[in-house]
């Protein structure tokens, strides 16, 4: 079990989360192989940014097994948001395959709201959905500012 027994976090929403962080990082793991195996990038930038992006929601998912539920909601929230943008702005490419931990992070994160309902808790998981994908289109345009002409 990843997260201690001292949680009280149900453990279906638990395995949730450790499904789509592991299934990130194989996204992960197999983006960069793909990437690899058509030789150099033309937007390195671009390729650097989304590997970092998938590694650092990974990472976020597996810290909210491990912090106090307003946190929980927070990290969980921010996650989906970007997966969500990614999965929309990939749709030709990777996004088929990040639509699967963006759906399992969304349950999660709705799931987290559940099981504390407060107006506060709407709030934080709308904002942090809305600053999630915010943060990915600023990182995915600021990787392509680097590109002028394309």
């Amino acid at each position: 079990m990843i997260a201690g027994a001292h949680h009280a976090e149900q453990r279906a929403t638990r395995v949730l989360v450790s499904v789509a962080a592991v299934a990130l990082v194989a996204i992960d793991v197999l983006y960069v192989g793909l990437v690899q195996s058509q030789g150099e990038s033309p937007f390195p930038l671009v390729t650097r940014f989304i590997t970092a992006f998938f590694a650092v929601v990974a990472a976020a998912l597996i810290g909210s097994l491990f912090t106090p539920p307003a946190v929980r909601l927070a990290l969980r929230g921010v996650a989906s948001g970007g997966l969500v943008a990614m999965t929309v702005m990939a749709a030709m490419s990777i996004g088929a395959a990040v639509l699967v931990p963006a759906a399992l992070c969304g349950a999660a994160t709705a799931v987290t709201v559940a099981r504390a309902p407060s107006t506060r808790n709407v709030v934080v998981a709308i904002v942090a959905v809305i600053a999630g994908a915010g943060v990915f289109l600023a990182g995915l345009q600021g990787a392509w500012s680097f590109y002028p002409n394309s």
